[in-house]
């Protein structure tokens, strides 16, 4: 009897948690230097190493580094149509 409560609970649990969060997360990386991408990748590993994996529930949009900041805005306005 115990092992059938457990088991409802548990599959309500699981309902509520995916009726709760989104199926997939969107974040967007601006970035004006190359020594930040070893940060991305850092920051790409400890995601997965919370759940969050990219193709499967996270998606990260990066274009790469601007040089030129004064490019920053522009790029920034692209990003934000991207709705993160």
């Amino acid at each position: 009897m115990a092992s059938a409560f457990i088991m409802v609970l548990a599959i309500v649990l699981i309902i509520f948690i995916k009726a709760k969060l989104p199926e997939k997360h969107k974040i967007v990386v601006l970035n004006y230097s190359p020594a930040a991408d070893h940060a991305l990748d850092g920051f790409r590993k400890g995601m997965e190493s919370h759940g969050y994996k990219e193709g499967r529930n996270l998606e990260i949009i990066y274009n790469g580094y601007i040089r030129d900041k004064q490019m920053l805005s522009q790029e920034a306005e692209k990003l934000l149509k991207t709705q993160p």
